[in-house]
């Protein structure tokens, strides 16, 4: 597999925009995803790789969030 097409760097400045975007925390996100707060600052930093059950939670997490923004008008 070519190693350029999964970058960590990028995915972890994905999941720190999205997790700002709905104003958590690193502590407060870890925590609704199951995961330690280290281990979360360590992939929004690209310092290590999500597993795919992780970046599962991540996605279940950032679109059910956004979801309830669009049904609430926030």
């Amino acid at each position: 597999m070519d190693k350029d097409l999964i970058n960590p760097s990028q995915i972890g400045l994905r999941i720190r925009h999205f997790r700002k975007q709905m104003h958590m925390t690193q502590e407060a996100f870890a925590s609704s995803i199951n995961i330690s707060k280290s281990y979360l600052a360590l992939i929004e930093s690209g310092k290590r790789t999500a597993s795919i059950d992780v970046l599962a939670q991540i996605a279940y997490a950032v679109s059910y969030t956004h979801l309830r923004a669009h049904e609430t008008g926030a």
